[in-house]
């Protein structure tokens, strides 16, 4: 009662204007809602200007009803607050904190206040980024019954952009067919979405239909476009787009690049990818990371751990440059350099290992026959082992012959969830097996009456000289080839 009094009393507004907050100002909007106060009995308006201006438009939006009975420059003061609430979502946006701006917008619209086109294309966008379907269709239904859609390229392209992102390609493919005009970002948004989704060639026809419109692509689109084109081994495509960027010089950024370095390793172009990566102007984790795995997926491993290293140096890596270069660890059985990898992930980058990272360490050491060692490993795992990790371990054992930790992997499995007959099928099997190791491959030659033996998997049996074996059986090898080279005249 005591602020109800304060109100209704012009001579005292300086003491309101002492005691006014967010709290209060929502109390004063609800009750001057309530009363509908008339024109004669509203508090003065000096106090309330400033107060509008600066106040969260969620609580603002609750004097809206109050502020309709009073003066037009009250009236401006309102506007003034809802733009300010537009220019936040925009900012926020460009911070890229997409949660704030889908709920910056959701109390825009519960306090009623008014968005323009430009606001609905920024929250379109967040939604996309965060998966915000349920929002996205509400918007999408606002546009459709304003009638903007059609007057509104920029907007419509927004939707087609947003629809893709969160899993709905064929509204997305309705809204783009219904468009009087697409403009290059449209067809580059729904290229992406096909590739995004998996749906590579739907992307690549809808890239040559993009051609026949007689579009010129830009940036986004060649990163759609390879995107297929490694997925669905579209290497003609391919090429032609990488010779396309070259032509027309389009700047060669960190997504494109990346995009082309992935293209060429899954096509086995090694040396193209070092030399894209060459010509990048600026690179980031990312960009060595696709460098790292595309030279380790195609045999060059040491040469992608070379790279580690003088990435360490040169910038700090992350989780995904650390994953990379375990899993080039991997395709070249550097057991000794994966576990340095790491073991060098906390106590020097300061990086927790998660439960990936330590999958490629057990993995590479079951690989190797070192099936003790990867136990140890799964215990002193800075993570709980999940029941995946447990499975792969048990299967690596079979491989090895290793019953007894088999059994211990089969109880550990139990902890997380049912076992399948699979299971104990595996370990009886291994039971039939005897605590044996598997028989390794081996091949035998006569010498001087002396039988040898070679052994393809033990390698506690390597013959000394092993090196010299290799030598001396290579040069037989080339004089017995009817391929001798030709000696120069």
């Amino acid at each position: 009662m005591l602020l109800i009094k304060v109100c209704l009393f012009p001579s005292c507004y300086s003491i309101v204007k002492d005691l006014l907050d967010v709290a209060t100002l929502s109390i004063l909007g609800k009750l001057c809602y309530a009363s509908m106060p008339s024109a004669t009995s509203l508090p003065p308006m000096p106090l309330l200007v400033p107060t509008i201006q600066r106040v969260d438009p969620c609580h603002g939006g609750e004097l809206h009803p109050y502020i309709l009975y009073s003066r037009e420059f009250v009236h401006n003061s309102l506007i003034h607050m809802y733009t300010i609430y537009k220019h936040h979502a925009r900012g926020y946006a460009k911070l890229r904190v997409w949660a704030t701006v889908v709920d910056l917008f959701r109390r825009m619209v519960d306090s009623i206040a008014p968005f323009d086109s430009t606001t609905l294309i920024v929250v379109l966008n967040a939604c996309g980024r965060l998966g915000e379907l349920e929002l996205g269709v509400w918007i999408s239904r606002y546009v459709e019954t304003k009638k903007m859609r059609s007057s509104n390229t920029n907007l419509a392209t927004s939707l087609v952009d947003m629809f893709p992102k969160c899993g709905h390609l064929e509204k997305a493919r309705a809204l783009f067919d219904e468009m009087p005009n697409r403009d290059v970002i449209a067809w580059s948004a729904l290229i992406s979405g096909y590739a995004q989704q998996g749906r590579c060639r739907e992307a690549l026809d809808l890239f040559r239909e993009m051609q026949l419109a007689g579009v010129e692509a830009n940036e986004v689109t060649m990163v759609g476009v390879l995107s297929a084109c490694a997925d669905t081994g579209a290497l003609e495509t391919g090429r032609w787009v990488h010779s396309f960027v070259r032509r027309s010089r389009l700047k060669l950024s960190v997504t494109l690049g990346k995009a082309l370095v992935d293209f060429c390793a899954n096509s086995g172009c090694v040396d193209s990818v070092m030399a894209i990566f060459s010509e990048m102007p600026r690179k980031n984790v990312l960009s060595w990371r696709a460098l790292i795995q595309g030279l380790a997926s195609n045999g060059r491993a040491e040469e992608a751990l070379d790279l580690f290293s003088s990435l360490v140096t040169g910038v700090r890596p992350n989780e995904v440059t650390l994953l990379a270069a375990l899993s080039a660890c991997g395709h070249a059985g550097l057991v000794a350099d994966g576990r340095s990898i790491f073991d060098s992930m906390k106590s020097i980058h300061g990086i927790e290992p998660r439960i990936d990272y330590c999958g490629c360490v057990i993995d590479r050491l079951d690989r190797a026959g070192r099936i003790e060692e990867a136990r140890r490993f799964i215990g002193d795992m800075p993570v709980e082992p999940t029941a995946v990790v447990w499975r792969i371990h048990l299967a690596s054992c079979k491989i090895h012959g290793e019953v007894e930790i088999g059994e211990e992997s089969l109880n550990q499995i139990a902890r997380f969830e049912p076992l399948h007959s699979g299971d104990y099928l595996t370990i009886s099997r291994m039971k039939e097996m005897g605590i044996r190791k598997p028989s390794p491959g081996c091949s035998s030659i006569e010498v001087d009456s002396t039988v040898h033996e070679f052994f393809t998997v033990d390698r506690r049996r390597r013959r000394p000289r092993r090196k010299e074996i290799h030598r001396t059986a290579g040069e037989k090898a080339m004089e017995s080839s009817p391929l001798r080279p030709v000696a120069a005249r």
